[in-house]
């Protein structure tokens, strides 16, 4: 299979996930500047600021370059309103002093890759298109996906596919990279290697293909996806205008979880013993929960758009 590039001015069909939920609760709280930390191709972006008057400034921030291009082109109608930024939303403290206008009133981040990181053979994040092994969100990067295979131990490849792809056979597969004479160098390689070394009945009985959570465990591990989030969850909500609101899709349990686990702990629940008269421990709550259970695609929106049908939404006020 050759290699399949995807040119910077081909047109690629973008969905934007759970839009329509997105939008109820920006009308809901009409916020006037908005923080999108994961803006990609500006779907959401193009929506919003086209549906709703009373947002005056909308911050998109990127750590892909190409996919801030491509924002740019897509919102050039708004480019009064909309102010691109290139970086992590981990850094957004440094992001706003950079723009200089205004603190957030809802901030929205789109955890995962985009379309255009998926779609394009160039950046080896799907076997889909033949590519190098790259999978670097972020170009800065020195490390890629390639590098993790030729270098690390059994051991750590092991820790890599079972904690972030949670892979059933990731000590197999380990063992069989360590060993090989020829390691897979390319993304159509590594699909191959990762079939021909499982067991067949596993891979027959699949619904996916068997190396779709083996690159999903590289690329988390590629881009440090999960300890991003964990240090910049803190860092967004403090940013986040009070009664502001706090929107995160997450795509896989891993992402999720740690939503979850930041919101349940900005609720402030008391933790003194039940039989104190009065609370001594201190905590209050710092934020309302709006979504009680997260909100998931509808079955009209899986069916046009598939990949969401693993998306969760959560929203939180802070107060």
């Amino acid at each position: 299979m050759t290699s399949q590039a995807c040119p910077t001015d081909e047109p690629i069909q973008h969905f934007p996930v759970m839009a329509e939920e997105i939008e109820e609760f920006i009308e809901q709280h009409k916020p006037r500047v908005i923080f999108d930390g994961t803006v990609g191709l500006g779907g959401h972006a193009k929506r919003i600021l086209e549906k709703f008057s009373f947002v005056e400034l909308y911050i998109g921030a990127d750590i892909d370059e190409e996919a801030l291009e491509r924002a740019k082109e897509v919102l050039a109608d708004y480019e009064d309103r909309v102010m691109l930024c290139h970086g992590s939303y981990e850094d957004i403290e440094e992001l706003l002093v950079e723009v200089g206008k205004g603190q957030p009133e809802a901030i929205l981040i789109d955890l995962g890759a985009s379309t255009l990181q998926l779609k394009d053979g160039r950046r080896g994040f799907s076997f889909s298109n033949n590519g190098p092994l790259d999978m670097r969100m972020d170009k800065r990067r020195s490390l890629t996906a390639l590098q993790i295979l030729q270098n690390s131990s059994a051991k750590e490849l092991q820790r890599i596919f079972s904690t972030y792809g949670e892979f059933r056979f990731s000590k197999t597969l380990a063992q069989a990279i360590v060993a090989a004479k020829e390691k897979p160098e390319d993304t159509a390689s590594l699909a191959s290697f990762v079939t021909k070394v499982l067991p067949q009945k596993f891979v027959k009985q699949r619904r996916r293909h068997p190396a779709t959570q083996v690159f999903q465990a590289l690329r988390i591990a590629v881009n440090d996806e999960l300890g991003i989030i964990e240090r910049a969850l803190p860092n967004l909500f403090e940013c986040l205008a009070s009664e502001g609101i706090f929107m995160a899709i997450s795509f896989h349990s891993l992402e999720d979880r740690l939503v979850k686990r930041f919101f349940k702990k900005g609720l402030g629940i008391c933790k003194c013993p039940k039989d104190l008269p009065t609370c001594i421990c201190g905590e209050k709550p710092k934020l309302e929960l709006l979504t009680k259970r997260p909100i998931t695609a509808s079955d009209m929106e899986i069916w046009e758009n598939p990949p969401s049908r693993s998306a969760k939404l959560r929203v939180a006020k802070k107060l």
